[in-house]
C-alpha cells in the first residue's frame, strides 16, 4: 500500500513537471543546499542518488542510502569552491539497536569578509556572511529489495544584517535488484519553510525532484550511473546557447529544429558518471553535467567546463577522496574528503 503511495506521488510530479516554469537560477533562497557535499558525488558530475556501493557523504543527496553497514562511521569533507568561497560537511551514521541506523551532519558554507562601504565611499567596518545546515538522517527497509529515507534540515542564513531560519526536508526511496548490480532512486529535497524570513516575506526554497539509476557490469570492475536531474522542471536548457543559421540570401536567422532543441533540454537534465574500481583500494570517478557545461562554457572555448574527475583511495584504517570540478575556465573546484569508522580506528571487533 505505501509502495503504491509513494509511485503515486512520483507520477503526479512527472505530470507537473510539463507546467512548471523554465529557468530556475535565482529564483528561490538556500541555494547552498545544492552544492555536492561528498567527493565522489562531485567527482560523477554532482548529484550522485544511485548506487549499488554508496559512501557515507552520499547520504546528503539521498537519505535511503543510509544503512546498518555505515554505523559508526564519520566524514569530514573540505571544499575549495569558486571565488575563493570556502565550505565544509561533517556527518556520522550509528545503528540503535531499537530505532535503526540515523546519521547527524553539517555544513556551513563562508563568503568571507566584505567591507561595508556607504554612498560616499567611506568604509565603515566590514561584515562577514554564511550560511549552516544541521541534518538528521533516517531510513529503514521497507522491503528486502526496497528502502526509504528522510532527513530533517535546520538552515541557519546570516546575510550582513539580514537573517533568516528555515526547516527543510528530504525524502528519499531506493530500489536494489535481488543481484545487487542494479539500483535505481529517486530523492524529493529541499521541502520546507522560512521560519523567520529576511525581509518579512517568504521566498521559495530551491524544491528538486531526482531520479537516478547505477548499474555495476558482471565481468568488469566498472560502474556506470545516470542522474536524471529538475525533473519538475521544463525548460531547463539555457536558451542563450541555442545555434543559429544565417541564411545569407535573405540575411534571415533560422532556429535550430525540432530534435535539436529536444535533444539539448533532455541533455540539460541528465548526469552521467563512471566509476572504476581496479582494485578494492582504489577507485577512479569521472563525470560530465552538461547543464554546467551549457550555462558556464564559452561558445569560443569551452574547454573541459562541465566534466569532473576524482579519486578514492583506502590506506589502512582511512578513506581518502579528492575531486576537481571544471564550473568555467577561470574557475575550478577542488573537494577533498577523509573518512574513517571508529570501530575499526580503535580495532573493535
Amino acid at each position: 500500500m505505501f509502495l503504491r503511495l509513494v509511485i503515486a506521488l512520483l507520477l503526479s510530479l512527472l505530470v507537473g513537471s510539463h507546467v512548471a516554469s523554465a529557468q530556475i537560477g535565482g529564483r528561490s533562497v538556500y541555494q547552498f543546499l545544492n552544492l555536492p557535499l561528498s567527493a565522489s558525488s562531485t567527482a560523477l558530475g554532482g548529484k550522485t542518488i544511485a548506487s549499488d556501493k554508496p559512501t557515507l557523504p552520499m547520504v546528503f543527496g539521498n537519505p535511503s542510502l543510509l544503512d546498518s553497514t555505515m554505523h559508526n562511521d564519520i566524514d569530514v569533507s573540505y571544499i575549495n569552491y569558486i571565488a575563493d568561497l570556502n565550505y565544509g560537511s561533517a556527518i556520522y551514521a550509528r545503528k540503535f539497536r531499537r530505532v535503526g541506523t540515523v546519521a547527524f551532519g553539517l555544513q556551513h558554507l563562508g563568503y568571507g569578509k566584505f567591507e561595508r562601504i556607504n554612498a560616499m565611499g567611506g568604509v565603515e567596518g566590514t561584515f562577514r556572511c554564511h550560511e549552516t545546515c544541521l541534518s538528521g538522517m533516517y531510513s529503514f527497509s521497507f522491503d528486502t529489495i526496497l528502502r526509504l529515507g528522510t532527513t530533517l534540515k535546520m538552515v541557519n542564513s546570516v546575510l550582513e544584517s539580514y537573517w533568516s531560519v528555515g526547516v527543510v526536508a528530504d525524502f528519499g526511496v531506493r530500489y536494489v535488484s535481488r543481484s545487487g548490480s542494479f539500483t535505481a532512486s529517486a530523492v524529493l529535497r529541499n521541502l520546507g519553510l522560512m521560519l523567520k524570513t529576511y525581509t518579512g516575506s517568504r521566498e521559495r526554497l530551491p524544491m528538486e525532484l531526482l531520479v537516478g539509476v547505477s548499474q555495476k557490469l558482471q565481468h568488469a570492475p566498472l560502474r556506470f550511473m545516470l542522474t536524471y536531474q529538475h525533473v519538475q522542471t521544463l525548460g531547463l536548457r539555457y536558451k542563450g546557447q541555442q545555434q543559429a543559421t544565417i541564411n545569407l540570401m535573405g540575411g534571415e536567422e533560422q532556429q535550430e529544429g525540432l530534435m535539436r532543441r529536444v535533444g539539448g533540454e533532455l541533455l540539460s537534465h541528465l548526469i552521467l558518471g563512471v566509476e572504476a574500481t581496479p582494485m578494492s583500494a582504489l577507485s577512479i570517478r569521472v563525470g560530465y553535467n552538461h547543464q554546467r557545461r551549457n550555462e558556464l562554457g564559452i561558445t569560443a572555448k569551452k574547454s573541459v567546463v562541465g566534466f569532473s574527475a576524482g579519486v578514492g583511495v583506502n590506506i589502512k584504517k582511512y578513506t581518502f577522496s579528492y575531486s576537481c570540478a571544471a564550473y568555467h575556465l577561470a574557475g575550478f573546484s577542488h573537494h577533498i574528503s577523509v573518512g574513517t569508522n571508529f570501530d575499526r580506528l580503535f580495532n573493535k571487533q
